[in-house]
């Protein structure tokens, strides 16, 4: 991956100049050495899921999905009090599983309380290899059975029940397929229906804020929309060559104003893809058209076939 993308990325950030220090320091950490302990791997995560939710695909980490629906991902529970403060991250089965907390449940509309009726199969006993905090240590994890899934977890603190959240894997590509799977998605007959979003809408307060363009529910666009992403593998390298040659085929791209703010050029027409499941979660993909035939998500970036890809510049207009 081009390094300097990143760093650069950084200067369309529409944050304060504090914010902007720490966050390049921790990505610069982040692209020039391996963490060493698990304390800095939630560190870096954390910094790049703050990062991407101000500078969308370059930092990587917009992706993640919703519980129900969320402009962001598990890995981000972002507000305006959290600044950069740390929620325990939890690995299981390759991948990364952050705590969700009451005030983000509270935030994306679940007002439920897990219980014991809700605890599915046991998959773990927490210990130092699963998580960085001790009093942590010998508490018992399962399935969340209301989603018969593994992309939401519980952990059993002696009767009071903490829901964990899906990020990525960190271990394993983090493939269509392999998504598909933690989200236990067959088929089309799991899904209820995909959204296109356009990212940059307004409110009638003149407040930006995501806007709904399309919702598709037809089964056969469906069907091959899933058969193409069960496919698909992480091609980063291509996709970050991709926005290097468009950028040096053009001295100087010009930004784009959205809203009256002016934005990086390739968010122009960009698209959330967000497919609702029948259970009640969400996944999220981003599409950026004018970059190419690509999706990302889940830390990765997803070739897209001419036909389906075509197909996503209609149903995005």
């Amino acid at each position: 991956m081009n390094k300097d993308l990143y760093i650069a990325a950084l200067d369309n950030i529409n944050a304060g100049d504090g914010f902007k220090e720490k966050t390049a320091q921790a990505m610069r950490e982040a692209l020039s050495e391996k963490p060493k302990s698990k304390a800095a791997k939630i560190r870096v995560k954390k910094s790049f899921g703050i990062a991407g939710l101000l500078f969308a695909f370059l930092v990587m980490m917009i992706f993640v999905p919703p519980l129900i629906n969320r402009d962001s991902h598990y890995c981000d529970q972002d507000c305006d009090e959290c600044g950069f403060e740390v929620s325990p991250l939890m690995e299981y089965n390759y991948g990364y599983y952050e705590r969700l907390s009451e005030d983000f449940l509270r935030r994306v509309g679940f007002a439920g309380k897990v219980t014991e009726d809700d605890l599915g199969e046991q998959i773990m006993v927490l210990s130092q290899n699963s998580i960085d905090l001790p009093d942590y240590f010998g508490y018992q994890v399962y399935e969340y059975k209301p989603v018969n899934s593994k992309a939401l977890l519980v952990v059993d603190k002696n009767g009071e029940f903490e829901l964990f959240g899906f990020c990525n894997f960190f271990a394993v590509e983090n493939s269509g397929s392999n998504i598909l799977e933690v989200y236990n998605i067959q088929s089309s007959a799991d899904i209820d229906r995909i959204e296109v979003i356009w990212p940059y809408g307004k409110n009638a307060r003149g407040q930006v804020q995501e806007d709904v363009l399309n919702i598709i529910r037809n089964k056969e666009f469906i069907d091959r929309f899933i058969t193409n992403y069960r496919e698909m593998t992480d091609v980063s390298d291509e996709y970050y060559q991709a926005i290097s040659d468009r950028e040096r085929a053009k001295d100087n791209i010009d930004d784009v104003f959205i809203n009256g703010i002016s934005h990086v050029w390739y968010l122009n027409r960009s698209r959330y893809l967000d497919i609702k499941l029948k259970n009640g979660l969400s996944l999220r993909l981003a599409f950026y058209p004018e970059i190419g035939p690509y999706l990302t998500g889940y830390t990765a970036a997803y070739r897209i076939g001419d036909d389906l890809y075509n197909e996503l510049l209609q149903v995005s207009q």
